[in-house]
């Protein structure tokens, strides 16, 4: 006859502390590269020589840690259609759907993604980096803003040739 293993819960439970204690950290970690040409590319690996960019910090936020004050305020911003700075993405679709399109912002747009939203003589770009509005922009065609454009509605006068 086999006798019983005998246990010891506590041994048990303080060797998975130990373990548990020893096992490394894990973190993930995202690098932004731009290479040479332009391209971008998202790694586990820091940049090789030559590559500009960076570690990129990765926040998640599902709006579940707010502040409801803070998510008040989001509210008041759907509700008249507006777009603002620290605005999380998901009050942005609240608030003026989703976008027309949407690409990777480019090195000189400080932002990861930028949703493009045509409205009119205009297009609203808005740049979102990690979730969160970092700019709002308006942009018109060939470049004439209406203060631009003159007062009896005919085209603008082309800059002077060199």
């Amino acid at each position: 006859m086999n006798a019983p293993i005998p246990t010891f819960p506590r041994c048990r439970g303080l060797a998975l502390a130990a373990l548990l204690a020893l096992a490394p950290a894990v973190e993930a970690q995202v690098y932004k590269c731009i290479d040479g040409a332009g391209r971008t590319t998202y790694q586990q690996t820091p940049c090789p020589a030559g590559a500009k960019g960076g570690r990129v910090d990765l926040v998640v936020n599902n709006g579940s840690g707010q502040d409801p004050a803070e998510n008040q305020r989001w509210q008041g911003a759907v509700q008249r259609a507006e777009v603002m700075e620290g605005m999380p993405r998901r009050f942005v679709e609240q608030a003026v759907g989703a976008p027309a399109e949407t690409r990777p912002g480019r090195a000189d747009e400080n932002a990861f993604e930028v949703w493009t939203y045509p409205r009119g003589n205009q297009v609203m770009l808005i740049g979102i980096t990690n979730g969160i509005v970092v700019w709002v922009r308006q942009e018109y065609p060939g470049g004439v803003a209406p203060q631009d454009a003159p007062a009896d509605g005919t085209a603008p006068e082309p800059p002077p040739a060199n």
